[in-house]
């Protein structure tokens, strides 16, 4: 069965004012993947969150990318993971980042949201642009694979994160910050449910910290 979908996706024009483009897609199947964005009305909006996005050219680049990465999921399914649920996903992430309205670092909080947020949809629906590695990490003298998947999004270099856990798969995205230490980078994000991660990333070792843990695991190739 086809269904024919119509919505909105904002963009920037080059006069930096914020218009809407009607995008027609075609799906089989579920509607999922295509009711899942957000289009801001920087004209007439008082939330509180979304007030700062409009204001921020940065922010509004990263929201306006980040409709553009949905429009695409929407287009182009994972057909090789039929349980990836982006509606889900995007309405539980949209709550975490409107609890940043609440943060005394608001910007920051959005800014670091929307990054693991891109580097996310990267990673999950253009696996293509991305390279997944298995390293060895070490914590309280017990080693465990961890998979590291590289990739980069429109404002730069990511970082994401998988392990198996007590409870099952649990992965984190995590975007570049600007800060080196020799041949390490910092990239800071979240887990798909919110927990904060961190991680100094080299060509051959790392050291990861996730959720509230006060010690970083030491990861190798």
């Amino acid at each position: 069965m086809k269904i024919r979908i119509q919505f909105k996706v904002p963009f920037l024009s080059s006069i930096a004012s914020l218009v809407g483009v009607m995008v027609i897609c075609t799906l089989t199947g579920g509607v999922q993947a295509a009711e899942v964005g957000e289009t801001l009305d920087c004209k007439n909006s008082s939330v509180v969150v979304e007030r700062s996005i409009c204001d921020n050219k940065d922010l509004l680049a990263r929201h306006t990318e980040m409709e553009g990465l949905l429009a695409h999921a929407a287009r182009s399914p994972r057909k090789d993971a039929p349980g990836l649920k982006l509606d889900d996903s995007q309405t539980a992430w949209l709550k975490r980042r409107d609890r940043c309205s609440k943060s005394f670092t608001k910007i920051k909080c959005l800014m670091q949201t929307y990054n693991a947020r891109l580097a996310y949809l990267e990673a999950k629906f253009r696996p293509g642009r991305t390279k997944s590695e298995d390293w060895q990490c070490e914590s309280d003298k017990t080693t465990f694979p961890v998979t590291f998947t590289t990739g980069r999004t429109a404002f730069g270099k990511f970082v994401a994160a998988g392990r198996e856990m007590d409870k099952g798969y649990k992965e984190w995205f995590m975007a570049e910050t600007g800060k080196v230490s020799g041949e390490t980078r910092q990239y800071l994000g979240e887990s798909e449910n919110g927990s904060q991660a961190g991680i100094w990333f080299g060509p051959n070792k790392a050291n990861f910290i996730m959720d509230r843990s006060k010690f970083g695991l030491v990861c190798k190739k």
